[in-house]
């Protein structure tokens, strides 16, 4: 991730992601005779629609308050949550140094990882989204899944970033599986800067930062 990405990263892109896709089919085999098209409900679309989805999901990190005195709130977490496949998310920067984590440890790094990934990501990107220019693009096929694209400008430093999306189905809903910027992996990113840290401070030293991480957001 370059220098320029960053002022967007840190509040858009803390959300680290990952999934798995399969779109839920929308319409049956058209009759032999002239038939209207199948009408699909509103609530379904939204769940197969990648762009919909996208447009569901900066809706809602709007809702998410800004951060009181540093410390943020839960308030629309739990909607935000259906968004993202967490076991994906926490997973996949680890997956190519799990050797270098014991059962015990792995587990103690979901838990912390995934708790910071909400405490960081849903504050700050709700206030990027609240204040920042968007414009959605269409999507387009890729990964195994949806790719949308986010064309956006930061308020406060007025860089433009091109933000991807990979939508993935799990369980039938559409959720993000990845963030890109400028074509840059999040996921990959991660993984790069664990890898490091578990070279050189081994899994201690990752589970010190991500309690330390939790303790400067308020939590105990």
């Amino acid at each position: 991730m370059t220098p320029r990405h960053l002022p967007v990263a840190a509040s858009v892109a803390t959300l680290c992601l990952a999934a798995s896709v399969a779109f839920a089919a929308l319409a049956k085999k058209a009759p032999a005779a002239p038939a209207k098209a199948p009408v699909v409900a509103p609530a379904a679309a939204a769940v197969a629609d990648p762009v919909a989805r996208t447009q569901a999901l900066i809706a809602a990190f709007q809702k998410v308050p800004a951060r009181v005195k540093g410390v943020p709130s839960d308030k629309g977490f739990a909607e935000l949550d259906g968004f993202l496949d967490f076991d994906a998310i926490t997973q996949d920067p680890i997956r190519p140094h799990l050797a270098k984590l014991d059962a015990k440890q792995r587990a103690e790094y979901t838990a912390k990882f995934r708790e910071v990934v909400r405490l960081v990501a849903y504050p700050d990107t709700g206030a990027f989204f609240r204040s920042a220019k968007v414009k959605v693009g269409a999507a387009r096929p890729g990964n195994g899944g949806s790719w949308v694209d986010l064309d956006t400008r930061s308020p406060e430093d007025s860089v433009d970033v091109r933000v991807g999306l990979l939508w993935k189905s799990v369980g039938g809903t559409l959720k993000v599986a990845d963030l890109t910027f400028d074509g840059d992996s999040l996921i990959r990113d991660y993984q790069n800067q664990f890898g490091r840290i578990l070279t050189k401070e081994g899994a201690a030293g990752l589970l010190k930062r991500l309690e330390d991480k939790r303790a400067e957001l308020g939590r105990k």
